[in-house]
């Protein structure tokens, strides 16, 4: 699942995909919904049951893409010149990732200082830049698909916050990446 959450990042940045409006019940998306919800629901299960330090490794992994999110809005809004994907999210920024990527590396450093995980620094900032990479794929798939739907915010129960779905669209994709590359550096089994 990690690996199709960067595979998805890489199509979306390709353009070869492009929104186009569309109504009805779509069953693919539907299903990939699904899949992504228990994908992430999975990685924060298993993040959790971690003997040591999992219940504050899962909200860590939370607060690494809020605050790579918050990287990017800051810094698209002061630097953000060039277009990320205009044809998905035409407010997003290659400014705002490197902001969201630089985010990522301080979350990574506080996370070495304590100490919670048994991994080099290198390798604790690569997996937390990587994480908010694939983040940023989980925000333009989330983009992407109120583009296909015409619609501005995913709901209204968060008024100004583009609806419940834009809360947690990054969490999709990088809870997956994060736990895999963790069970992949032999960190979680």
């Amino acid at each position: 699942l990690a690996a199709a959450w960067l595979l998805n990042l890489l199509l979306l940045l390709s353009r070869r995909f492009s929104p186009r409006e569309r109504t009805g019940l779509n069953l693919p998306w539907l299903f990939m919904g699904l899949v992504a919800l228990t994908g992430a629901w999975l990685a924060f299960v298993k993040l959790h049951g971690r003997a040591d330090h999992g219940p504050q490794l899962m909200l860590f992994a939370m607060i690494l893409v809020w605050v790579a999110d918050s990287g990017a809005y800051f810094a698209g809004r002061a630097f953000g010149r060039r277009k990320l994907a205009p044809h998905i999210s035409p407010g997003k920024t290659v400014e705002g990732v490197l902001g969201a990527l630089a985010g990522g590396a301080v979350a990574g450093t506080v996370l070495i200082w304590l100490k919670w995980l048994p991994l080099s620094p290198v390798v604790v900032v690569l997996l937390c830049v990587g994480t908010v990479l694939v983040s940023v794929g989980g925000d333009l798939w989330e983009s992407f698909l109120k583009r296909e739907r015409g619609i501005k915010d995913s709901g209204n129960i968060l008024p100004g916050h583009g609806g419940v779905l834009d809360r947690i669209d990054a969490q999709l994709a990088s809870a997956p990446f994060f736990v895999g590359r963790l069970i992949a550096l032999g960190v979680l089994s």
